[in-house]
């Protein structure tokens, strides 16, 4: 072996066991259970919808529905013309919103029957969208709801190889961010409009490459995750960056999904460190947006999106593009006791 090689190597391993037994406390917690491991399915994101937790299969373009309740049993496979779906996320209680990336569009699905309200959402302005935020009530009375979504658009040059991989110039990376305003009457969707579109062009807060996307009202914070930079650059509801950049120094690999744990106006956030073998899960304070402390599964690993239940105290990732697992999240709240002290 060629001496710079060997430095080369050495430094690698040298780095990697100082950081893991040196840098970071890391709490291992089994996993409840597993769903069936199926690599041809190539799981995303998911939602927990009462017994259900529906994923999205980016390869066989579908949406896995599981039931928790049976430690993850297959339910049903839903394929109705999606295109590489992507994100998901709730609106209201009987809607999600499913991203396609390669349909350049979002589909609205009433659930529990699973039946397309509207597709082509987005189409004439998407161009490869990935994530997408729950419903944000805008405005509600008796008869009227608003909803406004956000949704990431990581838009990409062809590379030599005619891959979309190159990073445009920061002066095309205006719409990074598309903001939707969705309109229902007595519960029945009426319409939808795009209303804004944001990304800043320089400085600090410019976004190379996202996906993940999640909104705290409570404290007008929009997480959007920077692959690029392995960093989490959070954001206004009105498009502007508030000089606030998470996990620079906990990031190994990419930052993927990450959910919102709520108590009062306290709790913190779990996000996703995608690494093998196994994925590490960073916990930041909710309202400091310090990090917190970090653990894993004993076997989850190379992570996507993940999705949070307060009412069943479950929390569940995908894992090895292939199988969503799932936690018992009164075991995850016990690492951050100082995340929820009410005063």
């Amino acid at each position: 072996m060629k001496l710079p090689l060997l430095i080369l190597l050495t430094s690698l391993l040298i780095y990697y066991f100082y950081f893991y037994n040196t840098t970071i406390s890391i709490a291992v917690i089994p996993e409840l259970f597993t769903t069936e491991f199926n690599r041809k399915n190539n799981i995303d994101s998911m939602i927990i919808y009462k017994d259900w937790i529906i994923g999205t299969a980016k390869e066989s373009h579908s949406l896995m529905v599981y039931n928790w309740k049976q430690n993850g049993t297959l339910v049903k496979k839903y394929e109705e013309g999606f295109q590489r779906p992507n994100g998901i996320s709730l609106l209201l209680d009987n809607y999600i919103v499913v991203v396609e990336r390669d349909g350049h569009q979002m589909k609205l699905i009433s659930i529990p029957d699973l039946k397309i309200v509207q597709d082509g959402i987005g189409r004439d302005e998407l161009k490869r969208p990935y994530g997408s935020t729950s419903g944000i009530i805008h405005f509600k009375n008796i008869t009227h709801t608003i909803v406004d979504v956000f949704v990431t658009d990581n838009y990409m040059k062809l590379d030599d190889n005619k891959k979309y991989k190159v990073v445009p110039p920061m002066n095309e990376l205006h719409s990074r961010i598309h903001q939707y305003r969705f309109y229902f009457i007595n519960s029945i969707f009426s319409k939808w409009e795009l209303v804004n579109q944001f990304g800043d062009t320089s400085g600090r807060g410019v976004l190379y490459i996202v996906e993940s996307i999640v909104y705290d009202s409570m404290y007008d914070n929009l997480l959007i995750a920077d692959e690029h930079e392995h960093v989490i650059k959070v954001y206004n509801k009105q498009g502007q960056f508030k000089h606030i950049i998470m996990g620079a120094e906990q990031f190994v690999g990419e930052p993927e999904g990450f959910v919102l744990y709520e108590c009062h106006d306290k709790g913190f956030w779990i996000a996703t460190d995608q690494l093998e073998p196994h994925t590490n899960f960073h916990i930041f304070d909710r309202v400091t947006l310090q990090h917190v402390t970090t653990f894993r599964g004993e076997e989850t690993r190379k992570t996507d999106g993940v999705a949070i239940s307060q009412e069943y105290d479950l929390f569940c990732a995908a894992h090895g593009d292939a199988s969503i697992a799932c936690f018992d999240l009164k075991q995850i709240s016990k690492h951050c006791t100082s995340c929820c002290v009410v005063t």
